[in-house]
């Protein structure tokens, strides 16, 4: 059973889904960690400049290829949803398709999917991840978020929230208080669902109370991995208890499956192992698939077993850079009556 304000029929729309989230592209690459430091990439995780992407990526071209495809949460989740037969809408903020290569491909990949695209287009470079393996197994990631910082309140469509039954926000937007709050005041006044994922555990601890605060304000889609529950609140079962009953609260466990919150419900929803060569991407995309089947009037349980499916299909590859047909089977099992 799902709360008044979720039963509200999500196939009348003429989409399903308005993700809001930034404009990302994720590039992939190999290199010891001898290059790395003198590069001075030496964290696990940081941010960087454009100008130092830039000039990082080119070196890393050098020595050898390197894997690009259309990043950020809520874009992958789009991505995904689109490739499932969703018809999904993305807005955010890009570099100009005309002239930045990365900001070309972005585009290029979400229509690619079947998505409408709303973005903003700036003068600052296409926001990129790279994402560095090295030969002993472990990950270096940079961030040069770019032309996504640039999207804000004023920059949100407000009819694109009628045409619309579910939102997706990225839990990387939260810092971004005018944008969070306009969002989620048109998501309630319109009955509209919300769904978010925190992102990272850094978001979790960092907007606890705030998103204690939106739970508490309207009922949504929390997801989350265990790191952020952890970060959010402590354990999957307190995270859902700081969410609060109505608040569906998902909670990625890798290969030991899905944990689902709702109300005195909790469903643990198994999943088949597999190796994480590559795991970038592959919430996102359970994330999109539990959205599709949700919308669908599918069970929780249901939602879950297929998003554990569709992440599956991610783990391995770059990022979320799959065909349809990789997907063909997922979607018409979605669409099947």
């Amino acid at each position: 059973m799902i709360c008044a304000t979720m039963k509200k029929s999500m196939m009348t729309e003429k989409h399903e889904l308005l993700c809001i989230g930034n404009a990302m592209v994720d590039v992939f690459a190999e290199a010891d960690e001898a290059f790395l430091d003198s590069a001075g990439l030496t964290g696990m995780v940081q941010h960087i400049s454009g100008k130092k992407m830039d000039a990082l990526l080119e070196a890393l071209e050098k020595n050898g290829s390197l894997k690009k495809t259309s990043g950020g949460g809520a874009a992958n989740l789009a991505k995904i949803a689109g490739l499932l037969g969703l018809s999904p809408i993305f807005t955010g903020s890009s570099g100009i398709e005309a002239k930045d290569p990365y900001a070309a491909l972005f585009a290029g990949e979400l229509r690619g999917a079947g998505l409408v695209l709303k973005l903003k287009e700036t003068e600052e470079s296409q926001g990129r991840c790279l994402v560095v393996k090295t030969p002993d197994g472990k990950t270096r990631i940079a961030a040069s978020p770019g032309a996504s910082l640039a999207f804000d309140a004023a920059d949100l469509d407000e009819n694109l929230f009628e045409t619309v039954s579910l939102i997706v926000l990225d839990g990387y937007m939260l810092g971004r208080d005018a944008l969070v709050r306009r969002v989620m005041e048109l998501a309630r006044s319109g009955s509209k669902t919300l769904a978010l994922d925190l992102g990272a555990p850094f978001q979790a601890r960092s907007f606890g109370e705030e998103i204690r605060s939106f739970c508490a304000e309207q009922p949504l889609i929390l997801f989350m991995n265990e790191e952020e529950a952890a970060a959010f609140a402590g354990s999957p079962e307190e995270a859902a208890g700081a969410a609060g009953g109505d608040t569906v609260t998902v909670v990625k466990r890798a290969e030991k499956g899905v944990l689902v919150f709702y109300r005195d419900e909790k469903i643990n929803v198994p999943t088949e192992a597999a190796a994480l060569s590559d795991p970038t991407g592959a919430g996102d995309a359970f994330a999109a698939a539990f959205l599709a089947a949700f919308i669908r009037g599918r069970s929780l349980e249901e939602c879950a077993a297929l998003g554990n499916r569709c992440a599956g299909r991610i783990i391995g590859i770059p990022g979320t850079n799959i065909s349809a047909g990789k997907l063909e089977d997922l979607k018409a099992e979605l669409f099947r009556q």
